[in-house]
Formats: C-alpha cells, structure tokens, sequence
C-alpha cells in the first residue's frame, strides 16, 4: 500500500521520497540507479538517503537540493523560461500557457522547494556512500555550477562534471553530452572520468 504523511495541507518532499519508494516496492524492484533534475534531484536526494541499500548508482542533473542562500530581505526570483537555457533560440517554441496556469506552478515550486539548505538533508548525505554524480551547466542561473563543490565536499562518494554552453536544462541544451556521461558513470562509476578510447577526461 502506497500511503504518504500529510504537513498542513502539503506534502513534504521527505514523505514525497517514502511514498515514491513505496511505488518502487510495489513494481517489484529491489535495486536501482537513481537520476533527477533540478527539483526531482532534491526528491532523488531524499530517496538516496531514505534507502541508500537500494540505491546502485545516483545521478543528479542541475540539483536544486543545494541552492545559494538569498541575502536578508531579498526575495527568491521565480525561475522563468529564459532562465532554463543559454540557448532559448535553439528550443522548440513553448506552448503558450494561461496566465493562471503560470501562477498555480509558481505557487506550487515555493511550497516545494523548501529551504536553500536544509541541514538533516545534507548531514545525511554526508553519511552516503552510493556513488554519485552531479551534473551542472556551466552557465546555469539558477543553480550555479559553483554549488556543485558543495556536494563534492560532503558526499563521500561524489565527482561533478560540468555541462559547457549550457544552461539549468542541460538535458534540453546539451543531451548528447549528458548522455555520454551518464552512461560512461552508470557503466564504470568512479573510474569514468577516463574515457576508454582517448584518455581524455570529460567533458
């Protein structure tokens, strides 16, 4: 049975996490790889640290679980669509949205998002010894790729790559990349920053 605790009338993403690997146990799956983005990397995070013997490998694309700490007073700026790509030009045109549709999802991501840090989350990474990699693009202004020296320095088990002339969608802008990557990760883990048939590191 698939069941979730309820804060208030939300959610919170930890019991998401629960409720996520209750469907996993459902379909039968004992062990896997694990990859998310932007906020499903939180999700992923949670899930990861929630069951980290189930977890082979963890893969997290532009993770918003760690994001910069906004200055006393200043007030988080909403994602908007130019902000995903360094190349919007390149993305298929968007289907126009209504403008309460727009407003409802923006509601929705602060009530999910959750703080910039958040300690028992990372103290409980700290404590995770599933490989992982993060990925960041490197003209990503919503999660920097700076912040991927954070979880460098607190997951055990962590190594970043970084996505060059991309932005937060990174899987949209530079797939191919992404790709080569994350196959190369989930095939050799920690040994996959030489590539077999160059020697060369990535990207």
């Amino acid at each position: 049975e698939i069941s979730a605790c309820l804060v208030g009338s939300e959610m919170c993403i930890r019991d998401r996490a629960r409720t996520m690997l209750s469907a996993i146990t459902a379909l039968g799956i004992d062990s896997f790889d694990l990859a998310g983005t932007s906020f499903g990397g939180s999700l992923a995070c949670w899930i990861a640290t929630e069951a980290p013997e189930r977890v082979t490998t963890l893969v997290l694309c532009s993770p918003a679980a760690i994001r910069q700490k906004p200055s006393p007073g200043e007030t988080p700026k909403p994602v908007t669509p130019d902000m995903l790509y360094h190349h919007p030009e390149r993305q298929p045109p968007a289907a126009p949205r209504p403008a309460e549709i727009a407003e409802k999802e923006l509601v929705l991501m602060k009530r999910l998002r959750g703080p910039a840090r958040d300690a028992e989350l990372e103290s409980r990474l700290a404590e995770l010894e599933t490989q992982t990699l993060v990925l960041f693009g490197t003209e990503d202004q919503v999660t920097p790729c700076e912040l991927g020296e954070i979880y460098r320095a607190i997951m055990p088990a962590c190594q970043q790559v970084l996505i060059y002339d991309a932005a937060h969608a990174i899987d949209a802008e530079r797939p191919e990349a992404v790709t080569a990557v994350m196959q190369d990760f989930l095939s050799r883990h920690e040994s996959f920053l030489v590539k077999d048939q160059s020697g060369l590191l990535y990207p």
